[in-house]
């Protein structure tokens, strides 16, 4: 009988195991503490005060005021209290990075994969099958997944589970628009916290890139080992160092990564696996953050000798390595990759393995492994800036579109003129406005909004999809005509959504409708 209760509980601590949610940075302490980060770093908070009106920045107090809409069910069903329906700017874009990695029927962290050599997702599979089959509440257990980038901009997946995301960029604009745009106020304060929302989730997304396993397909043994050692001690480790530091992160960025196109930020499609040189890092600022992450680093199972045809990589290379003795232990010193520590000897590098259901443990064909934690101070110290300053990046180009309004001279009370000139930036580079469409809205002593229709507006001059309206000091400029409605407007609101771009010519085909 005793061996029956023994073996009963060693299933039942398996199988329990099998069930834990699968993380990327750790959710409770990592995510937050990096986009709150980015988020101080980056230009928002003045948006919000100078383009919203929203005086306090991110200390901004937003209620959600409808918690049935199929976006807020869906972030109660991961764990959302939906008691706290008032939070400021800065929580809830906490909150949303939080929610990324939870569990709604499967798992979602199966498309924060970006593999930069590939151009692929998530592939586990091929490799290890016999997983597919594991007894897990996330059966069958699917191990491929989209792109993180085709995740966060497409918002579908052909393979893996969930099947839809409900926070991609896209509608990340569309709640931007609907907060600017919607009759009501308390309507509009709620659609400005599921943007932030949506946009908790997107940064989760890239900072995914700074983690080397979610650049260099390692999902198994890089996350869903159980038993004895749980998830990525990486990672772990990070999650520690953010939780003695007050939830803070002990990191900060040293300014805003800029490009021109919101997938550059994963992938720029500049690195294809050469060396770069003796003692080069990756160029940050020109390759993107998943390509960094794969070239300079080593996850747990994509170390040298490694086997399993999906986790072979050009870099690290063991030969541009050299032996590094500190104490009892030896390292790989990566200095040429500008990591000293880039991996470490060891002949006790176990893996967990599933056979005919059952957790077994094997040794993992290589002598070296990643847990060290002289190995995690050297990854986070170059790894964690610059994923904030990636971050922050990210957030100024979503709120690149910036527009100056001011009073014309024809009489108001024959014409109500207003004259409009582009201030757009994106963290420092002047953008141009193509096209797209202008919107003006009018709010009454009840700050109830309603747009002027279209009809009713006089651009001069003519704006068409040909017009561009170039952000150049002030010396062009745009001017609208409509007639002024009997009772005096409180408030007139300018909205554009279209194109905006460093060239006219090159515009952004991943955000067609910037705001």
């Amino acid at each position: 009988m005793r061996n029956n209760v023994f073996n009963a509980s060693v299933m039942i601590a398996i199988f329990f195991c099998l069930c834990q949610p699968l993380y990327a940075w750790e959710k409770e302490y990592t995510h937050p503490a990096l986009s709150q980060e980015a988020a101080n770093a980056s230009k928002v908070g003045a948006y919000l005060q100078n383009e919203l009106g929203y005086a306090p920045g991110l200390s901004s107090q937003l209620q959600i005021i409808n918690t049935t809409t199929p976006f807020i069910q869906d972030l109660i069903d991961r764990g959302m209290d939906p008691g706290i329906t008032t939070r400021s700017i800065l929580q809830w874009i906490r909150e949303g990075s939080k929610l990324e990695d939870a569990l709604i029927r499967q798992a979602r962290s199966q498309h924060h994969f970006h593999d930069p050599i590939r151009n692929a997702g998530l592939d586990n599979r091929t490799d290890y099958p016999d997983w597919e089959g594991a007894p897990t509440r996330l059966s069958p257990f699917d191990l491929r997944g989209e792109s993180a980038l085709f995740w966060m901009t497409t918002g579908t997946s052909s393979t893996g589970y969930p099947q839809n995301n409900l926070d991609t960029w896209e509608e990340a604009r569309n709640r931007f628009h609907e907060s600017l745009r919607s009759s009501s106020a308390p309507v509009r304060e709620q659609y400005m916290a599921e943007t932030f929302l949506a946009l908790g989730h997107i940064f989760h997304m890239i900072e995914d890139m700074g983690v080397p396993a979610h650049a260099r397909n390692d999902f198994l043994f890089g996350h869903y080992r159980a038993f004895y050692d749980w998830g990525n001690p990486f990672e772990s480790w990070v999650e520690k160092q953010v939780n003695d530091n007050n939830g803070q992160s002990p990191w900060s960025g040293s300014g805003p990564v800029v490009f021109d196109k919101l997938a550059k930020y994963f992938d720029a499609d500049e690195y294809g696996g050469d060396y770069l040189g003796d003692g080069i890092s990756p160029p940050e600022g020109i390759w993107g953050l998943a390509e960094c992450s794969n070239y300079q680093f080593l996850s747990l199972s994509t170390v040298f000798g490694c086997s399993g045809v999906k986790y072979q990589f050009p870099h690290p290379a063991k030969e541009h390595t050299s032996s590094l003795t500190e104490g009892n232990k030896v390292y790989f010193n990566g200095a040429n990759y500008g990591v000293t520590h880039l991996a470490r000897d060891s002949y006790t590098h176990y893996v967990t393995t599933m056979e005919y259901g059952y957790e077994t443990f094997a040794v993992l064909d290589s002598t070296n492994t990643t847990d060290d934690i002289g190995v995690f101070e050297d990854y986070a110290d170059i790894t964690m800036p610059r994923t904030i300053d990636y971050t922050t990046g990210l957030i100024n180009y979503f709120f690149r579109g910036r527009l100056d309004v001011r009073r014309g001279l024809a009489d108001p009370s024959i014409t109500t003129e207003l004259v409009i000139t582009n201030n757009s930036d994106n963290s420092g580079i002047p953008q141009v406005l193509k096209g797209g469409t202008f919107e003006i809205y009018r709010d009454d002593a009840t700050e109830t909004r309603t747009q002027i229709p279209p009809g009713d507006i006089t651009f001069i001059p003519a704006w068409t999809e040909a017009s561009v309206l170039p952000n150049d000091g002030g010396a062009t400029e745009l001017i609208v005509q409509f007639a002024p409605s009997g009772e005096e407007a409180r408030n007139y609101i300018l909205v554009y959504r279209g194109g905006i771009s460093e060239l006219p010519e090159d515009p952004d085909p991943d955000d067609p409708g910037a705001i």
